[in-house]
């Protein structure tokens, strides 16, 4: 255990003292700083060179990070803290949105705000509609929300759909005139009884805002790399209320979901792996494909498929599915493990867990082989035998293997099995 006893504050990042518990030779004045890519952040530890330093974070994957940190240690998940009552998972929604191929790309390879902002106003009656719909479905009337929108123009437009339509969005962002403005703004929305309904976010808000009582998320800025961008967005809605079962909504008009999906929900129940890989993670670019909303969507009821059954009415998804998407409706996202579909017929539990299934296959193959780099590639192509058609998530490749389950063991086990038989039959 570390007790941490704070000593001097500067700037809102505190130095402290820091002794580890049962081991006195461990005491040394430290740095305790919390969102610590921060550029006032680093300068601040610059400027204490013989500190130790420990550094707080949610996305520990933001590009630089490995540049100024020396290691990183994987407290607890974000499942954990959910299950926990720390957190709070939101109901995914996957909304209309426009089409990748309206977004013109930087020099970074990153969608341009300006592409984006473009694209997304054309869909502005349909961001106001949908949370309509949702606001009055899941809470009977305004709930607090919070939009992410790519400029101050797209934000306008936003202010502007919401205020016909009878609601008070105000926007903040980089161009506000004053700072006095802009915390006038927050403090009201701070207010349980806020006149405001929703704050309009452009280049603010992403990190290190935190208001309880905001239900509802609306993603309108669309990221085709920035994975940290994407969690730190989402995580503005996941504070819990004191004394209260929070429910929060995600409505996904930019794509996001989509795109990012299995590498959040990786994160969440995994954690992000050491550093040097998991700052990679904002460097690779996602795609989106029509074939993921139909693994993901029921189209009875718009709820979260968990594999071929709906959690939500119970529909079955047929083998061959004849899926038409109703643009504008939104569709309540599942969980990342469910576009992973095993072959038809594997019925051992543990293809519900294709990260363990992968570990398995890691393991089995690495004492199988003397060549680590083809015991891989024997690995991967056994986990594609049982999830054919799916991609391994970002950094999965690369994992160190642990203690693999034993039942997702013998499921490799089997399958390489059944692969030499058959491939025995074809040369006879």
């Amino acid at each position: 255990m570390v007790s941490v006893q704070g000593v001097e504050c500067a700037g809102g990042r505190a130095v402290y003292n820091l002794e580890v518990s049962g081991h006195p030779s461990y005491f040394a004045d430290g740095v305790l700083v919390h969102n610590c890519q921060y550029k006032a952040t680093l300068d601040f530890i610059a400027n204490h060179p013989d500190a130790t330093t420990i550094g707080l974070t949610a996305t520990p994957f933001t590009a630089g990070m490995a540049e100024h940190w020396g290691g990183m240690v994987n407290v607890t998940t974000t499942r954990a803290l959910i299950d926990e009552k720390f957190l709070v998972e939101p109901k995914i929604y996957v909304a209309k949105s426009p089409d990748d191929k309206e977004f013109s790309l930087s020099g970074f390879g990153e969608f341009t705000d300006e592409s984006a902002s473009a694209a997304g106003i054309r869909i502005v009656g349909d961001v106001v509609q949908e949370w309509i719909g949702k606001t009055f479905e899941h809470f009977g009337g305004p709930a607090k929300t919070i939009v992410f929108s790519p400029t101050v123009e797209h934000g306008r437009e936003l202010c502007a759909a919401f205020s016909a339509a009878g609601y008070n969005f105000q926007q903040i962002s980089y161009l506000d005139r004053s700072e006095e403005e802009r915390a006038a703004k927050i403090a009201e929305f701070r207010r349980p009884d806020s006149i405001i309904h929703g704050l309009v976010s452009c280049g603010v808000l992403t990190k290190g805002f935190d208001v309880a009582d905001v239900r509802i998320g609306i993603s309108c800025k669309p990221y085709r790399k920035s994975l940290s961008s994407h969690i730190q967005e989402i995580g503005r809605v996941m504070r819990p209320m004191e004394g209260e079962d929070k429910v929060c909504l995600w409505l996904d008009h930019s794509g996001n979901i989509e795109r990012f999906a299995l590498d959040m929900f990786d994160i969440w129940d995994n954690g992000v792996g050491d550093l040097p890989s998991a700052t990679k993670k904002d460097t690779v670019a996602r795609k989106r494909e029509p074939q993921e909303r139909e693994k993901v969507v029921c189209p009875e009821c718009s709820g979260a498929l968990r594999g071929y059954t709906c959690t939500a009415c119970g529909w079955e998804k047929p083998a061959r599915s004849e899926i038409n998407e109703v643009a504008g409706e939104l569709r309540e996202f599942n969980a990342p493990r469910n576009l992973m579909e095993p072959r038809k017929g594997l019925r051992a539990k543990c293809v519900d867990d294709p990260r363990a299934v992968w570990n398995a296959a890691l393991n089995y193959c690495m004492e199988h082989s003397r060549d680590a780099v083809k015991a891989r590639k024997w690995a991967y192509g056994a986990f594609r035998g049982i999830y054919p058609g799916s991609k391994l998530p970002f950094g999965w490749y690369d994992m160190a293997p642990v203690a693999p389950m034993p039942d997702a063991y013998a499921l490799i086990e089997r399958e390489v099995k059944r692969y030499r038989k058959n491939n025995h039959r074809s040369a006879a």
